[in-house]
């Protein structure tokens, strides 16, 4: 071990247990080699720490100090680990601990060393210090400080609403929570409402990419609808739309598409989110679901309803596993996934649909406005403590804009990551709004 110290998280602060930076009292410390696992994802950490002369009162204290505003969560204390010389050093905060003084107590000091015992609790991983990721979409190769994103995705250069961070980018040995910002440009077109973050891995290979769009248009009629028409409009992601009309007052199947074998493959059947963005705000009263049916007959699954929230365009439907477990691992046969709408309402009823982007569903965040963050600001989602807050770009000042909803976004070390967006405003979910991502890491490793 080559040094050893508890600190602020910034490494500030520091009362020095091993190495060349220790004063006296302290001579040194003797790490446990066995940890006690404890429940939640913790350990127990026991380190004994030789004192020699005066100053040992002072120092306990301190120690004691420091973990109990760690404890309390007033200020955070961390424990830093360089195991050998020219290692990178390692992190973990204190979630809890206490100081125990061994052998004869303060009768020791007079003749000898007085031992002294930390028992700290930690989670069960150590972290490398924050870095910003390299990401790369077709706006830019291996930037870190900030990388363009748009609100859809079609075959326009540069129209794509996520980012990549490569297999070598993404360090550590374990999967890891990340920091997102979503960076708002003064020419951000409006107040920022909700907003959708997701990452998946293993969706991008030598042999191309997992096509996670459905343009309205490129779906068909589903067997209840009693009219469709596919106009152009420039306001829409590869400036089309699919407008689908429906009579019935119970459930018909109202839109489909076919998931292509290459679609599915990339899936390897895990859980999507599936997101929608229609082109006019919806009438109240409609609910939708999914099916997923072989295209020869016969449904392999259904979802539960959602009713569509009649002043938003993008609605965040059911999950569901694609492909279905039932198909076993591959090779897959295309299948059909339909949307199936009820709205009792009499007369004729309507979607415009822009497109259905489908989205990992295991690291997946809506981040729900409280009441709108206004151009100029940066939001912050940081999966390491769960918080969600907005920066203002000129001043630096912080103020909570949205609540969390979802779990981390988490990344997995050694593959390749894609990170997706989409967001709506005060003016809609303009296809066009242009943002900045930046994604910061603290790899994560196994106990050294």
């Amino acid at each position: 071990m080559e040094r050893l110290y508890l600190a602020d998280q910034d490494g500030a602060n520091a009362l020095h247990l091993h190495g060349s930076s220790v004063s006296p009292p302290v001579v040194g410390a003797r790490r446990k080699e066995r940890l006690e696992a404890l429940p939640g994802g913790l350990v127990e950490e026991v380190i004994d720490l030789a004192l020699r002369g005066s100053g040992i009162q002072t120092l306990v204290q301190s120690l004691g100090e420091k973990i109990s505003l760690s404890q309390a969560r007033i200020n955070d204390a961390y424990l830093f680990l360089q195991s050998a010389a020219g290692m990178t050093t390692l992190s973990a905060r204190v979630v809890a601990g206490k100081v125990e003084l061994l052998d004869g107590g303060l009768n020791d000091r007079k003749r000898s060393v007085q031992i002294l015992r930390l028992y700290l609790t930690r989670a069960d991983y150590w972290e490398e210090n924050l870095r910003a990721l390299d990401l790369s979409n077709q706006n830019g190769t291996e930037i870190w400080n900030g990388l363009a994103i748009r609100n859809h995705c079609d075959g326009t250069s540069g129209h794509q609403n996520f980012v990549d961070a490569g297999p070598a980018e993404v360090t550590g040995t374990l999967p890891c929570p990340v920091q997102v910002r979503l960076i708002l440009p003064q020419e951000f077109p409006a107040a920022l409402l909700d907003c959708y973050i997701a990452a998946g891995f293993d969706l991008k290979d030598t042999g191309g990419a997992f096509e996670h769009v459905l343009e309205g248009e490129a779906g068909t009629a589903g067997s209840g609808c009693t009219g469709s028409s596919q106009p152009a409009d420039s306001s829409c992601s590869a400036g089309r739309l699919a407008l689908a009309e429906w009579t019935s007052q119970s459930e018909v199947s109202l839109w489909k598409w076919l998931l292509s074998p290459s679609q599915l493959q990339y899936m390897r059947a895990c859980l999507f989110r599936p997101l929608l963005r229609l082109a006019a705000l919806p009438a109240a009263g409609i609910y939708l679901r999914w099916s997923v049916v072989n295209p020869g007959g016969g449904e392999l699954l259904r979802t539960a309803q959602t009713l569509l929230a009649p002043d938003r365009y993008l609605a965040p439907l059911p999950a569901l596993r694609l492909p279905p477990d039932e198909m076993g691992g591959g090779a897959y046969q295309p299948l059909e996934l339909h949307i199936l709408a009820e709205c009792t309402a009499a007369g004729t009823k309507s979607l415009s649909i822009d497109f259905v982007h489908l989205l990992p569903a295991s690291s997946f965040q809506h981040l729900r406005p409280l009441g709108g963050l206004a151009p100029g600001h940066t939001l912050i989602s940081d999966g390491r403590v769960n918080r969600v807050y907005a920066v203002q770009s000129s001043s630096g000042s912080q103020h909570v804009s949205h609540l969390l909803t979802g779990s981390p976004i988490t990344l997995q070390p050694g593959r390749e990551n894609r990170i997706y967006f989409l967001f709506e405003t005060a003016a809609g979910a303009p296809v066009d709004a242009l943002a900045q991502v930046m994604i910061y890491q603290k790899a994560r490793v196994q106990q050294p």
